[in-house]
């Protein structure tokens, strides 16, 4: 296993010095797509596996609806509230074969039942309903939270005029933004609890049931694809052509894949035979290397000079879990550390003193910082966490000592400054009754 060899490779062949890869390292399918922007990335670790037209601005069509049902879920507190058809609302476009295509005014839905049938079967009218419920009533605002929330996520050349997809050409995103909308769909545990439903039944006002089939046709053929391979969302418009986005789960990956603007029919045939393809290369062609972790200890700098130490260790800033091909070679697969060849100077605790890259091929695949663990201080000048503490608390008790000393200085001179009143008082007194007596034998004579 490639994660194998490399955890040896950083532990037995991590290289100092500075290094520079040829080039960063892509991986390319040995064959061509239909679909006109495409984007595949691994979710854990963010790493790029194939990109084409990616930054090209495409229309998002029923796509739109992800980011519809993810905004509806965050903003609505009770999943089983009820939302109510306003007046003068009429079915959308789209919506004949839905089960809520004959909604009318004041008629109520569950707002669990509308997020099952956006999710499983695009519908227009449901999504409208649980925009306005989750706007306040209003579909402005909705929208509004759609494309706020669509930055968060780290879109870049995205805007949304409506909560359906329904074409417009305001209405637009790119393969690289709406793979970053699929990964938050992906990590939603209520979200793909939905989309894995194959049919969905729920009760209704006006009948006793009403039935969702779910239009997410891997979810059916299955056997066709990787294993681990999901639908997400499904879209196909004569304006906007065929798109999807799956995501595949298998030895650690969690790769979604972004596929726009294939040939339009129907049933997508086009866009889905691009899936296959794309998702069987990335099977049989990817493999998750596991390299340190965030926090580990990778290798030691030496210290020289008059430091409380002699050697600092480094660590990795974060994971440098990366993406190798399956045929990778121990041969092939360096770890390359640019780092400075000795400390002669203070160094702060988490400082960033170098870099990691691996290098397949002699193409850099990731990198990461190093850290300082720990501190180089002068010798004699450490200022450790427990030296600190003790160093206030002499503070402290030096400070409660002087005042003690103080309050006794006080208390010695009020008693002598008492003591002198006292002296004066009896010598007054004595004078007084020296005079008196004085007094008194004058008048006898």
């Amino acid at each position: 296993m490639v994660s194998f060899l490399l955890a040896l490779i950083i532990l037995l062949s991590a290289l100092t010095g500075c290094q520079k890869a040829n080039a960063q390292y892509t991986h390319t399918p040995g064959f061509e797509l239909s679909s006109e922007a495409v984007f595949v990335m691994d979710v854990n670790t963010n790493d790029i596996i194939y990109e084409k037209n990616a930054d090209k601005l495409m229309f998002p069509a029923a796509l739109t609806q992800m980011l519809t049902a993810l905004v509806a879920m965050e903003k609505t507190q009770d999943l089983n509230s009820e939302v109510t058809v306003p007046d003068g609302f009429s079915p959308l476009q789209g919506s004949e074969s839905s089960p809520i295509g004959t909604a009318s005014a004041g008629e109520t839905f569950i707002m669990q039942d509308l997020l099952h049938c956006v999710i499983m079967n695009t519908d227009n009218t449901a999504a409208t309903l649980i925009a306005q419920a989750a706007g306040g009533g209003d579909i402005n605002s909705f929208i509004s939270l759609l494309n706020e929330k669509a930055k968060v996520l780290g879109t870049k050349s995205t805007n949304f005029i409506n909560p359906t997809g329904i074409h417009d050409t305001h209405n637009y995103t790119t393969a690289r933004d709406m793979a970053a909308i699929a990964a938050a769909a992906v990590s939603n545990t209520a979200y793909m609890e939905i989309a894995s439903k194959t049919a969905y039944t729920f009760a209704a006002d006006n009948q006793s049931s009403r039935n969702v089939t779910s239009n997410l046709s891997i979810l059916s053929t299955a056997g066709e694809y990787p294993a681990g391979t999901k639908e997400i969302k499904f879209s196909a418009g004569e304006d906007t052509g065929s798109s999807l986005v799956c995501v595949l789960e298998q030895d650690g990956l969690k790769i979604v894949a972004v596929l726009m603007g294939a040939p339009y029919s129907v049933d997508g045939a086009a866009v889905y035979a691009d899936m296959k393809k794309l998702l069987g290369w990335a099977s049989s062609t990817c493999v998750l290397a596991i390299p340190p972790k965030s926090g580990d200890t990778i290798l030691t700098i030496g210290v020289s000079g008059n430091f409380n130490i002699k050697e600092l260790p480094l660590k990795t800033e974060k994971n440098l879990s990366d993406l190798l091909p399956k045929k990778a070679q121990l041969k092939d697969i360096q770890l390359f550390c640019c780092i400075p060849s000795g400390i002669n100077k203070p160094v702060n605790s988490g400082e960033v003193l170098g870099k990691a890259d691996i290098i397949y091929n002699g193409k850099k695949t990731n990198s990461v910082n190093l850290l300082a663990v720990g501190s180089v201080t002068e010798a004699g000048k450490q200022s450790s966490v427990p030296d600190i503490l003790l160093t206030v608390g002499i503070v402290f008790l030096s400070l409660f000592l002087l005042l003690l000393i103080i309050r006794q200085i006080n208390i010695i001179r009020y008693r002598k400054k008492r003591q002198r009143a006292l002296e004066q008082r009896r010598r007054q007194m004595r004078r007084e009754l020296e005079k008196g007596t004085a007094n008194s034998s004058v008048r006898r004579k």
